[in-house]
C-alpha cells in the first residue's frame, strides 16, 4: 500500500516535470 507521502512525492515530481517541460516549451517559441 502505498502511503499519502509516497502519493504526494509522485505528484510533485511529476508536476516538476510537467512545469520544466513546458516552461523550455513556451521560452522556446518567445525565442523566435
Amino acid at each position: 500500500m502505498s502511503s499519502t507521502l509516497d502519493i504526494k512525492a509522485k505528484w510533485y515530481e511529476a508536476n516538476l516535470k510537467t512545469a520544466r517541460e513546458s516552461r523550455s516549451k513556451w521560452y522556446e517559441a518567445n525565442l523566435e
